[in-house]
This record gives structure tokens, sequence and C-alpha cells, in this order.
């Protein structure tokens, strides 16, 4: 393998030594990839990395009982959240970037155990595209969310809670930073309220700035040209074209990597 799925001789020891627990403990990847995944993300700590899986698998067993797939997952989470989330481009260091607009987030419109699973396999699909090859994988994503507008009535702790599952230590991703762009004066409460929930490593990677920080280049590595227009930007990208397209090129590095 070469380019954006090349594995490095560490990498492949990590991959050997997980496989071997994983036998172990009866919790196997589906293929060399997501194998590929949790080695990389969690350095070798195999450990840590069937504790990841396992909490995936409860999750992936709830969607799949449920028959929830992509398409109707998104149907669903737009009819409760329109326009709550958009397409990014990557940053400057070419990490692949999402947009959310806090605001738009209406968690207690999730009424049922049927649209709450939905919005797990959204948010599940959302760290797919992120994670599409193992470059993307070994070198993190950008999450960069509005907070204009936003107040206690965009969160919801049980639904911050149960999708912990899939956002703190479960889903095999590096979320290297986290934007936050015009936020009202409540955001500092709302982190503060969120610790028993959120790991120090990722609070540590929070920013907070304006839209003309992003521009005049005080924040580093992000371009606003990358940023939906929501955000003052010019990426235009359609958000269910964005997913298909990082989906299917998930698919091909999946293919690529081959089976266990």
């Amino acid at each position: 393998m070469s380019g954006d799925n090349a594995l490095t001789q560490e990498e492949l020891k990590w991959m050997s030594h997980l496989l071997d627990e994983c036998r172990k403990k009866d919790v196997m990847p589906r293929n060399r990839f997501e194998l590929a995944a949790y080695a990389i993300v969690c350095k070798g700590d195999t450990k840590k990395a069937i504790a990841r899986l396992t909490k995936v698998r409860k999750v992936e067993a709830d969607i799949e009982r449920n028959s929830i797939d992509t398409a109707t997952a998104s149907r669903i989470v737009d009819l409760i959240c329109p326009a709550s989330n958009l397409a990014a481009g990557r940053d400057d260091l070419g990490r692949p970037m999402m947009y959310t607009d806090f605001a738009a987030a209406n968690p207690y419109g999730f009424e049922t155990e049927y649209q709450r699973d939905c919005l797990l396999k959204v948010t599940m699909d959302f760290f797919a595209c992120l994670t599409s090859t193992i470059k993307e994988i070994r070198e993190g994503a950008v999450m960069v969310a509005s907070g204009r507008g936003m107040g206690w009535k965009n969160f919801s702790f049980e639904l911050h809670r149960r999708n912990s599952a899939i956002t703190e230590d479960g889903f095999p991703i590096k979320l290297k930073g986290f934007i936050i762009l015009n936020p009202p004066m409540i955001i500092s409460a709302m982190i503060a309220l969120s610790r028993q929930f959120v790991k120090k490593k990722i609070r540590d990677r929070i920013v907070i700035c304006s839209a003309q920080d992003v521009q005049s280049k005080r924040v580093a590595n992000i371009s606003l040209e990358q940023l939906p227009p929501h955000a003052g930007g010019s990426y235009t990208e359609c958000k269910d074209t964005w997913v298909a397209r990082s989906l299917a090129r998930r698919a091909e590095s999946i293919k690529e990597l081959g089976p266990i």
C-alpha cells in the first residue's frame, strides 16, 4: 500500500498485537482498515482499543436492530434539526473539518428511542467521513461550530451523555481541534458544566473566537474559504454530497486494506 493508506512498521506491529487481543476477547474488527483505525488512535494500547471497540459495537447493535441506514438517519435528524450540520473543507494542514451550528440544535426534539438512535447513526457517519483514509486517521480532524444565538435550549445533558459512547473514547478518531465561533456569554458556563462528560484533553483543544479572528488568521490553521457561508466562508459543497463522497472514499480504503 502507498499514498494515503500507507502503514508504518510500528502501526503494523500495533495492529498485530491488537488483533491477537481481539481474538482472545472475542470482539473483532470488521476489516484491516478498522483494525488499523483503533490501533493508530490508541497508539498500540490494546486495552484502550478493545474498550473503544466494545462501546462502538454496542451502539452499532442498537442502530442495526432498528435497521437505520445513512439516508434515513440523515433525513430524520434534518427534520428535527434543520441545517445544524454543514460540510466544510480542510484546514491549512490538510485535515478534514466539519461544521455545526449549535443554535440549530434541537436536542429535545429527539423524543423517541428510534430518533435518538438516528442521531447516533448520523454522528458515527460524520466521524466516518472525517476518517476516510489512514492518513486522516493518523493526522486527525477538526470540528468547527457556530455559537451565535445558542442557549440552554440547544443543550441536553441526557443526549450528550448518550452520544458520549461515540464521542468520548468510542469511535476511533483524533479530534485535534474544536473551534467555536462567535459564542454567547454563557459558553463558559456550558463548558464548565460539561466537565463530567468531556475529557480534559478535549476541553484543552477548544478555541473560542470570532469569524473575524479566522479571517485575520489569528486562529491557527483555519481559512475562512474552507468554511460554509453560514460562517462567513465560501465552501458550498452540499452536506449530503460531502457525506456520500467521504463514505465512498472510506469504502475504497476498506477495500484497499482488505479483510482480516
